[in-house]
């Protein structure tokens, strides 16, 4: 018998030890007296009319099975596009450039609610993403194939493709106001990290940003996990010429320098990968080529913090800053190693660089690849915590005009 138990977020030491004599004798389903297994009620169908909806949103996530019938159907219904980077669907000109920023904000996300919300592929990259499917009246997943990812699991209707209609369906208000939002939080997402610019250090959200624009063309990334995909997702616009892929799962970590490597020897171009230096470490066998065995030309990206960023970006992070946890956490979940990335490169025979400013990242990254070399960029895990709560209270003001207190802006009617 496997059985999937699901806990309530955030998973964080309690301040308290807990008995279980002090657990109810039975817990009779979920919060809000849901049941356990909330049952959903989905057909799949073939191909369908788009609905006639004023007020949707197109989201694309990993893996999406057809980018240009996604961007089709952006372009034919004028619904905002939010794809993240391994969606294949970024770099057309419907997709907003800041999806990650403006559903990240609570007050836009509250002020915006969607009639409908389209999804195709696997998206949830942020939890902001995740409560605005929550949120969505209705869901419609496009998936032609068997593997029908909901992870919200609110999905109303499942089909293979969704039409373009023959004329726009949305009202320009509702257009009109995520364009200009997408300006004003993409504007908020590149003064900071430019305003903190020093000749001898980068910050993580800028090395995704300026590593994608200096890939040539025809490139392949591959995207750790932990905090390099959310740092492209943020703030690296997409390109046509360069795809991304990534590792997902409750395990992302494991073996995604052998990823980057098999991808390495399969693609017929450059390829990179930008992976933290804890990723790096937990798969560093993947580097070491056997006698005979072709060697990949492979540029690694290291931002190196010693450790893993993302749970200071989760509530551990609040926890770790008060005095009675601030040890425990960094230990559990900062896990420093203390291991140089310089080490790792010289136990595999790659060659290793260290790179201290935009320009040099990009002259690394623009050199020919030959062979597997990796690139250490050194930050600090303390300073980019810092960094993304600036990010964020920047993105929230420049959000704020869009996100008035009081109700939902619900001037545009739902026509079906």
């Amino acid at each position: 018998m496997h059985l999937n138990v699901p806990f309530r977020d955030p998973l964080l030491p309690a301040a308290d030890r807990l008995d279980a004599a002090d657990l109810p004798a039975g817990l009779q389903g979920r919060a809000g007296g849901a049941p356990w297994t909330r049952s959903i009620t989905a057909s799949v169908a073939a191909a369908v009319p788009a609905p006639d909806v004023e007020r949707g949103v197109i989201v694309c996530g990993d893996g999406c099975p057809d980018p240009a019938g996604m961007a089709a159907l952006a372009e034919a219904t004028g619904w905002p596009l939010l794809a993240e980077p391994t969606s294949g669907v970024r770099h057309v000109r419907s997709a907003l450039r800041a999806p990650r920023a403006l559903l990240g904000d609570p007050g836009f996300a509250r002020a915006h609610p969607a009639d409908l919300v389209v999804t195709s592929g696997r998206p949830g990259l942020s939890r902001g993403t995740l409560a605005y499917l929550r949120a969505a009246r209705s869901h419609i997943v496009v998936e032609p194939g068997p593997r029908v990812a909901d992870p919200v699991r609110t999905a109303d209707l499942v089909v293979a493709a969704l039409a373009p209609p023959t004329r726009p369906v949305t009202a320009e208000h509702w257009t009109r106001r995520w364009r200009e939002a997408d300006e004003a939080a993409s504007a908020a997402l590149d003064r900071i990290p430019d305003g903190r610019d020093r000749p001898d250090r980068l910050d993580e959200p800028r090395v995704a940003r300026d590593l994608m624009r200096a890939l040539p063309a025809d490139s392949l990334l591959v995207a750790g996990p932990s905090m390099p995909i959310r740092d492209l997702d943020l703030a690296a616009p997409g390109r046509p010429a360069v795809r991304v892929i990534a590792n997902r799962g409750a395990s992302g970590i494991d073996g995604v320098v052998s990823t980057a490597v098999g991808a390495a020897l399969a693609h017929d171009g450059p390829v990179y990968a930008l992976l933290g230096d804890l990723t790096l470490l937990h798969d560093r066998n993947g580097l070491l080529t056997g006698p005979g065995e072709r060697v990949p030309d492979l540029t690694i990206v290291v931002p190196a913090n010693d450790g893993g960023g993302i749970f200071a970006e989760l509530e551990h992070g609040e926890l770790g800053r008060t005095p009675d946890w601030s040890a425990t956490v960094e230990r559990l979940f900062g896990t420093p190693h203390g291991v140089a990335v310089s080490a790792i490169a010289a136990s595999a025979g790659a060659a290793y660089v260290e790179v201290r400013g935009p320009g040099a990242l990009a002259d690394a990254v623009r050199a020919a690849p030959a062979g597997l070399r990796i690139v250490e960029v050194r930050t600090d895990r303390e300073e980019q915590a810092t960094l993304r709560r600036e990010l964020r209270a920047g993105v929230a003001a420049a959000l704020a005009p869009f996100a008035p207190a009081g109700e939902p802006d619900r001037s545009d009617t739902v026509r079906a």
